[in-house]
C-alpha cells in the first residue's frame, strides 16, 4: 500500500521540488527531473506519455527547436562546445515528454506556491549571506548586482523574482469570498521584499521589464475588469512606493547614471569609424558593438549560420580582428537571444524562435490568460539584451512555466467544452 502511494505521489512531489529550487540551487531541480523520468515511465507507460504529448500539439515546438540545434552539428567544427550547448538545451526535448503527464495532474496553485516559496527562500539566503559578508568586509557593494546574486547572473535572477511577484499579485486580487487579510498582508510583504531585491540586483533591463509586466498585470487584472478611482489610487500609491524604494537604492548604488554618457561617447566613436571598438568598455557599450557585428555574421551565413558549436570561435575571431580585447578575454556572446540563434542557425533558426514566441502568445491571448502572456513578455523582453536561452537558468525557467501554462490552458479548454456540451 505504501509503495503504491509513493508511486502515485512521488512524481508530483518531484515536480514541486523542481519548482522550489528553480531560482536557487538548480542542480536539485535537474536531479529532480532526472529521477522523475524513470518514475513517469513506470507509472504512465510510454504509450500514455506519447498520447499526452500528441494531445498538446504546441509542445512540439520545443523538440523542433532542439532538433534545429542538432541539425546545426552538420555545420560545426567545435563539437566540444556544441555538446555543452545541447546539454544545456536538453530540457527542450525532455520536458515536453516526461513532465506533461505529471503537470496534467498537478494543480497550478501548488506549483506557484512552491515556486514563490523557493524564490523567497533564495532571497533570504542572499540577504543573510550579504549581511555576513558586510560584517566581515565592511563594503556595501555586497548588497548589489553580481555580488548580491549568489545563484545566477542578476538578469536571470530578476526574471525569476519578477514572475514570483506577479504570482503574489494574483493572490491579492481574488474573489471577495476568497479574501484573507493575513494572506493579503503576507503577499504584500513578499512583493515589497521582492521589489527591493530586484532594485538591489540592479539589472537595468530586468528592472524595466519588472515595471512593465507588474503594472500591466495590475491594469489588466485589477483596474480594467471593474474600474474605480479608488482602485486607480491604490495602484498609483504602489507606483510611488516602488519609485521611492528604487530611489533609495539608487542613492547607494546607481548603474543608471552611466547610460546617457556611454551612449553619447559611443555615438561619437561610431561617427569616427563604423564598427569601432567601444571607447569605454561596459555592458552597454559592449552590446552596442556586438549587436551589429552579430548581424553581419548572420548576413554572411543566412541559411545555415555558423553551426551549433562554432559561435564562440567565430565571435572571438571577429573580436580579435577588431581589437576588442574585452570580448576576446570574456568570450562574450551576442547578448540578444534572437541574434544568438541567428548566428548559430541563420535566418531559419531566428525566424523559428520568433514564431515560437508569437504562437505561444497567441494561444495565451485566445485563452485570455494574462499571467501567461506576461510570463512570455518577461522572457521575450529580457531576450532582447541577454541570450536567455543559452544558460540553464533561462532554459529551465522558460521550458517549465511555458509547459505549466500550456497544460493548464488545455485543461481549462476541456472543462469549458464539457460545460457547453452539457447545456
Amino acid at each position: 500500500m505504501n509503495i503504491k502511494i509513493l508511486k502515485e505521489n512521488s512524481p508530483v512531489f518531484l515536480v514541486l521540488l523542481f519548482a522550489f529550487f528553480l531560482s536557487s540551487w538548480q542542480i536539485f531541480s535537474i536531479v529532480s527531473l532526472v529521477i522523475l523520468i524513470p518514475l513517469v515511465i513506470i507509472r504512465y507507460g510510454i504509450g500514455s506519455i506519447w498520447k499526452t504529448f500528441k494531445s498538446r500539439k504546441l509542445l512540439l515546438m520545443f523538440p523542433l527547436y532542439y532538433i534545429l540545434h542538432l541539425a546545426g552539428l552538420l555545420n560545426t567544427e567545435n563539437f566540444s562546445y556544441a555538446t555543452l550547448d545541447l546539454q544545456i538545451k536538453l530540457s527542450f526535448l525532455l520536458m515536453p515528454l516526461f513532465l506533461a503527464p505529471v503537470l496534467k495532474e498537478t494543480k497550478a496553485a501548488k506549483l506557484k506556491n512552491a515556486y514563490i516559496s523557493g524564490v523567497i527562500f533564495s532571497l533570504l539566503f542572499c540577504l543573510i549571506f550579504a549581511a555576513w559578508r558586510f560584517i566581515q568586509e565592511g563594503d556595501s557593494i555586497v548588497f548589489f548586482y553580481g555580488e548580491y546574486s549568489r545563484f545566477m547572473h542578476s538578469t536571470y535572477y530578476t526574471m525569476h523574482i519578477n514572475l514570483a511577484m506577479i504570482f503574489l499579485f494574483e493572490k491579492l486580487i481574488p474573489k471577495e469570498s476568497e479574501r484573507s487579510r493575513k494572506s493579503d498582508l503576507l503577499s504584500f510583504i513578499g512583493i515589497i521584499f521582492m521589489a527591493i531585491s530586484i532594485f538591489m540586483l540592479s539589472s537595468r533591463t530586468g528592472t524595466a521589464v519588472m515595471y512593465i509586466t507588474v503594472f500591466s498585470f495590475l491594469i489588466i487584472r485589477y483596474l480594467i475588469p471593474a474600474f474605480s478611482f479608488f482602485k486607480a489610487g491604490k495602484v498609483l500609491i504602489l507606483v510611488l512606493l516602488f519609485g521611492l524604494l528604487h530611489s533609495a537604492v539608487l542613492v547607494v548604488y546607481d548603474r543608471y547614471s552611466e547610460v546617457a554618457p556611454e551612449i553619447t561617447l559611443e555615438m561619437e566613436n561610431k561617427t569616427v569609424q563604423d564598427g569601432a571598438v567601444p571607447a569605454q568598455v561596459s555592458s552597454l557599450s559592449s552590446r552596442l558593438f556586438i549587436w551589429p557585428l552579430s548581424w553581419r555574421i548572420i548576413i554572411e551565413n543566412p541559411l545555415t549560420g555558423v553551426g551549433t558549436g562554432d559561435i564562440k570561435d567565430v565571435l572571438v575571431s571577429e573580436y580579435e580582428k577588431a581589437g576588442f580585447t574585452e570580448g576576446v578575454e570574456k568570450k562574450l556572446n551576442p547578448h540578444n537571444q534572437f541574434l544568438h540563434t541567428g548566428v548559430i542557425l541563420g535566418f531559419p533558426g531566428m525566424i523559428f524562435l520568433l514564431i515560437l514566441f508569437i504562437i505561444f502568445s497567441w494561444e495565451y491571448f485566445e485563452r485570455r490568460n494574462s499571467l501567461a502572456i506576461l510570463f512570455n513578455a518577461i522572457i521575450f523582453l529580457n531576450a532582447l539584451t541577454e541570450s536567455v536561452l543559452e544558460r540553464q537558468a533561462g532554459v529551465l525557467l522558460f521550458c517549465f512555466f511555458t509547459m505549466v501554462f500550456l497544460m493548464h490552458i488545455s485543461e481549462k479548454r476541456k472543462i469549458v467544452s464539457r460545460s457547453a456540451g452539457d447545456k
